[in-house]
C-alpha cells in the first residue's frame, strides 16, 4: 500500500508500506472500518502523518509490483513540495 500526507500549501510525502491493517475489528464493524499504520520514526514521511488530520492508503492490484518496487527503492530520497 502507500501511505499518503500532506498539502499542496505545506508539501507532502509517500512512502510504500506492507504493514498495516484495513478492515474491521469486529463483525458488525462493517459501519466504521478501521485502519493501523506503522511507520519508522526515523523516515520523512512519518511527520506529514504527524501534522497532518487525514492521510490516504492506496491499495493496488499485482500488475502495479513493479512500479511499487520502484517507488519504494526511491522513496527516502524523494522530497515533494
Amino acid at each position: 500500500m502507500l501511505i499518503t500526507a500532506g498539502t499542496k500549501e505545506n508539501g507532502f510525502n509517500i512512502i510504500v508500506a506492507s504493514w498495516g491493517h484495513f478492515g474491521a475489528v469486529w463483525e458488525t464493524s462493517h459501519r466504521n472500518p478501521t485502519s493501523v499504520i506503522f511507520i519508522c520514526p526515523e523516515r520523512y514521511t512519518k511527520e506529514f502523518v504527524d501534522r497532518e488530520a487525514l492521510d490516504t492508503l492506496s491499495f493496488f492490484s499485482s500488475e502495479y509490483k513493479e512500479s511499487l518496487l520502484y517507488l519504494g527503492s526511491i522513496q527516502d530520497v524523494m522530497r515533494i513540495k
